[in-house]
């Protein structure tokens, strides 16, 4: 029998510890393998996310999800439920993708900039030296988002795929489900990313002759940067999957405003 015969049903009760199957011990008992208390993994525990309880407030829950994603990642997705209400989640995660695209676009854009490869552009008129200019910003943010879409279904493909093999629990859609709200990490890497190219392109502007020793240190600040936001990303994706792989899964609770 091959390891993905052996993934637990979506019905199964796993222990949240473990990954024990659970299915016909009491409320008040133990997992026979960790020793956790089964009624801490009752999937009544786990909620919908305040972005999903209705559109009331709607700002402040995604400021307030934001904020849970980033800073208590753990126990975020440990509460959050298994099953989605609606598309909520995915269009959660198409607003964090657009401001990341549009933070990280610019950047990027602004760094092409700053090292000469956006400009001058040879073409046949000044004018369309300026419109080709122009108009590599919202290419480079569209391509951007893109680039967030494709890597959040590969990812998502990838993950479903190692963890069949593997005997783990994890659906494709739990796995989107939990990428969605991944997604408010990509926020604190777009601000750096702001914060380091905006800066430098400020200091040239403003201090042309001083900036030129520090062009290389910038260069080394930024893949130092890029080296950091892979491993925070992969760490709290990583957080994400580890806190929904033994999920249970409860109907959604709260009403629709």
């Amino acid at each position: 029998m091959s390891r993905a015969e052996n993934v637990p049903r979506e019905a199964d009760t796993l222990c949240e510890g473990c990954g024990y199957v659970l299915n016909g011990l009491p409320e008040n008992g133990r997992c026979p393998e960790c020793g956790k208390p089964t009624v801490e993994s009752a999937a009544a525990l786990r909620m919908p996310p305040a972005w999903e309880l209705g559109r009331a407030n709607r700002g402040a829950a995604f400021f307030r999800v934001t904020f849970d994603c980033i800073f208590r990642p753990a126990k975020f997705f440990r509460m959050i439920s298994v099953r989605p209400a609606g598309r909520e989640s995915l269009i959660f995660a198409r607003i964090q993708w657009t401001i990341a695209a549009v933070l990280i676009g610019s950047s990027g854009w602004l760094h092409a900039d700053l090292m000469g490869g956006l400009g001058p552009v040879q073409v046949v008129a000044p004018r369309m030296e300026k419109l080709v200019f122009l108009l590599s910003l919202p290419v480079t943010i569209v391509a951007t988002y893109a680039f967030f879409f494709v890597l959040n279904s590969i990812a998502a493909s990838l993950t479903t795929f190692e963890a069949t093999y593997r005997g783990i629990r994890l659906p494709r859609p739990v796995v989107l489900r939990a990428l969605h709200y991944h997604a408010a990490h990509y926020l604190p890497v777009a601000l750096l990313a702001v914060a380091t190219v905006g800066g430098f392109k400020l200091f040239v502007i403003v201090s042309p002759r001083h900036a030129g020793p520090f062009e290389v240190t910038y260069l080394y600040v930024i893949c130092g940067e890029v080296v950091l936001a892979a491993v925070y990303l992969f760490r709290t994706y990583w957080v994400a999957m580890r806190n929904m792989m033994y999920a249970n899964r409860a109907e959604a609770v709260g009403t629709r405003a």
